[in-house]
Order: C-alpha cells, then sequence, then structure tokens
C-alpha cells in the first residue's frame, strides 16, 4: 500500500513546471509576512492606538474592498498588456511599502494609509499571478499547479502565524518591531520575484490587445461563458457570510485568548488548507472539476 501511495504522490508532482514551484515559493515568501500584518494590526489599532470595534470594521472592509476592486482592473491590464511579472512586481512593491510605513504608524490614519497600500498591492497582484500559473499549466494539470501555488501560500500563512506568535511573546508585545521584522520576508519575496520568474513564451499566449479598450473589454465580457457567471455569483454569495480575520481575533480576545496567541486562529485556518489544496487541485483534473468543487 505505501509503494502505491509514493506512486500516487509522485505522479501528483510530475510534470509541474519550475515557473509555478517558483511562484509558489514567491507567495509563500510573502505571506509570512502578510499574516504578520494582517492578524497583528488589528490589535495594535485596539490595544495601542484605542481604535472602536466599528472603525476596526470599517477599515477592514474598506482595504478590502479596494483589494478586489484592484484584482479587476489589473487582470484587464495584464491581459492588454500581455505580461504578468510588471504587474506582480509593482503589487508586491506596493505591499513592501505599506508595511515598511505600519511599522512607523502611530495614529489610526497612518495604520489605514499603510494597510490601504498593503492591500492595494496584493490585490494587483493577484490577477496577474493567477494568469501566469494558467500560462504555464497544461489543460490536463491546471487542477494541481493552482493546488501547489496554494498549498505553498497557505505553508507561508502557517510560518508567518508561529513566526508572529513566537515574535510576540519573545519580546512581550512589541508590536512596531514585529512589523519591522515582516519587511524581511516580504523584500526577499521581490528578490525572488526578480530572479526567478520568466514570462511564459510569446505563441503561450493570445496577442495583445489595446490597452484599456472599452469596447474590447465589453467583447471579452460578453465571452465569458455563462456557468462562470454562475460560479462568480455562488461565490459572491458565499463570501457575505465570510468573517474578517480581524474581528475573529478580537472575539478570541474577548474569551480570554492572549494576544501572543491570537496566530494559533491562523494556523487553525490554513493548516486543513495546507493539507487540501494540492490533492484536491489533482482530483478535479482527474475526476472532475464540479464533482470536487461541490
Amino acid at each position: 500500500m505505501s509503494r502505491r501511495m509514493k506512486l500516487k504522490w509522485t505522479e501528483v508532482f510530475k510534470d509541474i513546471p519550475s515557473g509555478i514551484w517558483c511562484i509558489g515559493f514567491v507567495t509563500l515568501l510573502k505571506n509570512i509576512s502578510s499574516v504578520i500584518v494582517v492578524t497583528y494590526s488589528p490589535v495594535f489599532l485596539r490595544e495601542v492606538l484605542k481604535t472602536s470595534i466599528s472603525h476596526l470594521a470599517f477599515v477592514e472592509g474598506a482595504i478590502e474592498g479596494m483589494s478586489y476592486l484592484a484584482r479587476i482592473f489589473s487582470g484587464i491590464l495584464s491581459d492588454s498588456i500581455r505580461k504578468r511579472k510588471p504587474l506582480i512586481l509593482i503589487g508586491y512593491l506596493l505591499s513592501l511599502v505599506g508595511r515598511i510605513f505600519i511599522a512607523r504608524s502611530t495614529t489610526g490614519l497612518e495604520v489605514f494609509l499603510s494597510r490601504s497600500s498593503e492591500r492595494l498591492g496584493n490585490g494587483i497582484q493577484a490577477s496577474p499571478r493567477d494568469a501566469y500559473v494558467a500560462d504555464l499549466a497544461s489543460q490536463n494539470d491546471k487542477g494541481k499547479c493552482y493546488g501547489l501555488r496554494q498549498s505553498l501560500s497557505f505553508t507561508g500563512s502557517v510560518l508567518g502565524a508561529l513566526i508572529g506568535m513566537f515574535f510576540m511573546w519573545y519580546t512581550h508585545n512589541d508590536f512596531h518591531n514585529l512589523f519591522l521584522f515582516a519587511i524581511i520576508p516580504s523584500a526577499l519575496a521581490i528578490l525572488l520575484l526578480v530572479v526567478g520568474i520568466k514570462e511564459p513564451k510569446v505563441d503561450t499566449i493570445v496577442k495583445k490587445k489595446a490597452l484599456f479598450s472599452w469596447r474590447n473589454i465589453s467583447q471579452d465580457l460578453a465571452l465569458i461563458p455563462v456557468p462562470c457567471w454562475k460560479i462568480i455569483l455562488l461565490s459572491f454569495f458565499f463570501m457575505i457570510g465570510n468573517f474578517s480575520i480581524s474581528l475573529i481575533g478580537q472575539r478570541a480576545q474577548q474569551i480570554g485568548c492572549a494576544i501572543p496567541h491570537l496566530p494559533l486562529i491562523m494556523v487553525a485556518q490554513n493548516v486543513g488548507s495546507v493539507l487540501s489544496a494540492l490533492p484536491a487541485g489533482w482530483l478535479a483534473d482527474r475526476l472532475g472539476r464540479r464533482k470536487v468543487l461541490i
């Protein structure tokens, strides 16, 4: 049985392009930094800057909305210029700038502006990053290629949560130095992106389109198949019930969770994703995506 399992896992990792491994490790490093900021910036606002819960909820909602809007426009722009890497790099640089400034923030407005830059950058890089995976993955292996990138991304989230927890315990809740530390993996992610990521060959993608031509955009939207719109609509309703990790953290504090232990929520949230993302993608390639999605 062990040999059969070994063969199955060999098949899972087989034929995954090196570029997808590289973008996976880039997102791993980025998420180490992101989880530290996402987990502890709300606590910093509440405990140090004495921000109200309603203000915190508004900040989190506003910056997440900004991030998702950025995904739309960066996706359109990436298709127009037929380039992925420049937009991914711009997004990562914006996130890095946000993390640099949050480390020295002393007011709620400064934290909001820093987090806005961080989440705007995250939104800008997301669509070109996923398109890059689609460009490199073969038709029969798209599920496992996306799954690998997701697994590495969630692994970064787990590592970031554990590092943040240890750092806060060791420094007795030193928020500013924790945010300074978060700059390091973000900078390493940019370095790996610059050195390791190459654009797909020209013949793997369609020819360039006019930059931000509304006529082309409307034509492209009309070509999106009905099942895709259904998935988007289902995701919309599903995400309405998605609680912000910031508010979950506040609830954990209310029932007695110490500040250094808050990242355990992120660990619990992401361990299951680490273990399931790659196998789920591999199964989707073989059993059908609709069945696995259901």
